[in-house]
């Protein structure tokens, strides 16, 4: 099998096809969420797709681009079609895929903020994790009380992570 290299092509967001694997399931707020991202920050990441125009993936950005009236769009593009079990493993590592995690040195942020950009409860809490653990530290690393004070934390009944509630 030949390697496999990535262009950028121009594609009809409405000839793009839904894979029937799509291993994620939409809901309100996370569609909401999209939808403002795309509105203030562009069509930033474009979708993948096989070259018989099916989604590996980007099937919500899809969904938001079609509703917003974008007929041709940016998309990313194998060189030759995928196999199926390459397309498997492109749809799984597209959605499964973390390099890292939040950095909270480097990162300056208000509450305010992360909630206008429709930042979730559970990493809102990995926010409010990340203070707590700076509180105590001997670094000197500053620590808004007024932050942790004025939240309000939930319990998954799953898992037991506390988080945030919104």
């Amino acid at each position: 099998m030949t390697e496999v290299t990535w262009q950028n092509k121009k594609r009809r967001v409405d000839g793009l096809s839904d894979h029937p694997m799509n291993p994620r399931k939409f809901t309100k707020a996370g569609m909401e969420a999209l939808r403002n991202s795309i509105e203030k920050c562009g069509y930033v990441e474009p979708i993948a797709i096989n070259t018989d125009g099916t989604i590996l993936s980007g099937h919500a950005r899809k969904q938001i681009l079609l509703d917003l009236g974008l007929e041709t769009v940016d998309v990313r593009m194998p060189s030759r079609p995928l196999t199926d079990e390459e397309q498997r493993e492109v749809l799984i590592r597209m959605n499964a895929n973390e390099a890292g995690e939040w950095s909270f040195d480097g990162l300056d942020w208000n509450m305010s903020e992360l909630e206008s950009f429709d930042f979730d409860s559970e990493l809102l809490g990995e926010f409010f994790e990340g203070e707590a653990e700076v509180k105590g530290n001997p670094a000197g690393k500053e620590y808004d009380e007024s932050i942790a004070d004025n939240v309000t934390l939930c319990k998954c009944e799953k898992c037991g992570h506390e988080h945030a509630a919104k």
